[in-house]
């Protein structure tokens, strides 16, 4: 429902549509770094997870493009937006300690965390090009069912990890 406001909103207006963007970017994560109480229905999160959706959509737009370039220039980007997640992943991790968690409020520190679920999306987007999947067209589609399908496995994966001797 947010994502749909803001683009109601911001509808062909492409800068207000990411200064709406980075807002709730801004404003989910001070409310979790600074109030730390959390939200009935996950809202807290959902800011922060619509700032991401739309940055993915302007990306995907970008990046799915049959223009954008040939296989070279999609693994110079995958490849590169793969080590920038990583780089900052590792920092968060390293200088601050945390690691990212949406359901439990935990980001760590803004610039890394932006900037690693940003270079995320668009590795996972160039892997998707590479490889020829067109499912990766259908997001936007189709989200709530991706958004849905994403909470079971993680709670699945968090249950096996838990549970079965020798993986926690």
């Amino acid at each position: 429902l947010i994502v749909y406001a803001i683009m109601h909103i911001a509808k062909e207006r492409k800068w207000l549509a990411v200064g709406i963007d980075i807002a709730c970017l801004v404003m989910g994560y001070c409310y979790c770094e600074f109030v730390d109480v959390k939200l009935p229905w996950g809202v807290d999160a959902a800011v922060v997870a619509a700032s991401f959706m739309l940055l993915g959509a302007v990306l995907k737009n970008k990046l799915m493009n049959d223009n954008f370039g040939q296989t070279r220039g999609l693994v110079v980007v995958g490849v590169t937006s793969l080590g920038v997640n990583i780089v900052f992943a590792y920092l968060n991790y390293t200088v601050l300690g945390r690691t990212v968690g949406m359901w439990s409020n935990n980001y760590g520190n803004l610039f890394y965390f932006a900037g690693g679920a940003v270079s995320g999306i668009g590795f996972i987007i160039c892997i998707a090009r590479l490889i020829h999947c067109t499912a990766i067209r259908d997001v936007g589609t189709h989200s709530i069912f991706y958004y849905g399908l994403h909470i079971i496995l993680v709670e699945a994966l968090a249950y096996v990890m838990r549970y079965v001797p020798g993986l926690s």
